[in-house]
């Protein structure tokens, strides 16, 4: 393997991907390492936990062919230290020669026949999205979602492609207190029909952060992978082999009180006001009445009280809940003005935002 490369490009192309070198809670050393294969035209950089596949394509001059895996942390480092300017590298014996105008440095390496076997799947497009969107509908989610796999159905994020109708994505995220549904329209779809498949946590994490280069991303899903692709990164992962709960059921189809609020305020409150919750419970009660919202935590340590103006619909109302989740809901939504419709204090409360009608959270009351 003999290729020349830009420092800039290969410092840009290893920062995207050998974060994950260092997330690796398995018992391999090789998945500290980072895959470097020289191919006709360009040099890709792959890393892997076994369970997500990294890969970026980086422009050089390839002389020779080739492959090795190296320290991804040592590397990266290394690289980023180094000028803008042109680098020349070369492997012999399992030891890659690195130069450029001031420094000379030699890195022993793994062989590439000891890295784990990469899936190869065909990267056609099923579904393209536009990244914004798939961001902030992301980031309107992964709060609500339990990483903990305790209850595998739970700890990914759900997409159903083609719905509600076709051409559509939803996302939904849960961890069983509180639920996020999001829905984005599709910029193209080559398969028409519903599609519904659990992505786990961190991969939907690792396509959060691929939405910040290019304008689409592309999405390919197989029987038991998926495929996250634009012109910068590829995200390759498995799919979680479990039901997703029938969320749709606790959604209450019948409220008693409507109430509209600032976001920003409702926030800056709550943030004061739950400082004198029970520690292990968060919780703050909310009473509604004559267009008041009245907000009140209480413990050992003290009471604290605060009241907001609202435009009231239906009947006054009282419900506690977990003040984090509160919280993690408003931050969502930044400053934009907010609804929340309750029932009682047995039923989830469904939180909407102005802005935003394809937004829907529950949240789980706490029982007094």
């Amino acid at each position: 393997m003999k290729f020349i490369c830009r420092q800039e490009n290969l410092k840009t192309g290893l920062n995207l991907i050998s974060h994950l070198t260092t997330k690796s809670k398995d018992n391999l050393p090789i998945l500290k390492n980072i895959l470097l294969q020289a191919k006709t035209g360009y040099l890709e950089l792959v890393s892997t936990d076994l369970e997500i596949v990294l890969k970026t394509k980086v422009r050089a001059k390839i002389e020779k062919q080739g492959a090795i895996t190296l320290p991804g942390q040592l590397f990266t480092n290394y690289i980023n230290s180094l000028e803008p300017e042109n680098i020349s590298f070369e492997l012999k014996d399992n030891t890659l020669f690195i130069s450029n105008k001031k420094h000379k440095t030699k890195i022993n390496g793994v062989p590439a026949d000891d890295y784990p076997v990469l899936p190869q799947l065909t990267k056609t497009t099923q579904y393209q999205i536009k990244s914004n969107e798939l961001k902030q509908g992301l980031e309107k989610i992964l709060f609500a979602i339990s990483p903990i796999e305790n209850r595998i159905e739970i700890s990914g994020g759900l997409m159903v492609f083609n719905e509600p109708q076709k051409g559509y994505l939803t996302l939904v995220g849960t961890d069983s207190y509180r639920l996020s549904e999001k829905k984005i329209s599709l910029l193209k779809t080559t398969n028409n029909k519903p599609r519904k498949v659990i992505v786990p946590y961190k991969t939907l994490e690792e396509v959060s952060r691929m939405t910040n280069y290019d304008k689409q991303i592309n999405i390919f899903v197989s029987e038991n992978q998926i495929i996250f692709f634009n012109n910068t990164l590829e995200v390759i992962s498995r799919i979680i082999s479990a039901n997703y709960p029938s969320y749709k059921e606790i959604i209450p189809e019948k409220v008693r009180t409507k109430i509209s609020l600032s976001a920003s305020e409702f926030l800056d409150i709550l943030r004061s006001v739950s400082l004198f919750s029970e520690k292990d419970v968060n919780d703050v009660f909310l009473e509604i009445k004559k267009g008041k919202l009245l907000i009140t935590s209480s413990s050992n340590i003290g009471e604290s009280q605060a009241e907001i103006n609202i435009d009231l619909v239906g009947e006054n109302n009282k419900i506690r809940f977990n003040s984090k989740y509160l919280i993690d809901f408003l931050n969502s939504v930044k400053k934009d003005e907010i609804g929340i419709e309750v029932v009682d204090q047995n039923y989830p409360a469904i939180f909407r935002q102005k802005k935003d009608t394809d937004y829907l959270h529950l949240i789980m009351p706490v029982k007094a």
